[in-house]
C-alpha cells in the first residue's frame, strides 16, 4: 500500500471483506 495502515484501517477492511465475502488480503492478514 501507499501508507502504513493503522487499526482501523484493519477494522474497516475486515468488516469489508466479511460483508462482501471476499479474502482478506494478505497485508491485513494477523501476524
Amino acid at each position: 500500500l501507499g501508507y502504513e495502515h493503522d487499526k482501523n484501517d484493519v477494522h474497516d477492511v475486515m468488516l469489508l471483506c466479511e460483508t462482501f465475502q471476499i479474502a482478506i488480503p494478505d497485508e491485513y492478514k494477523e501476524k
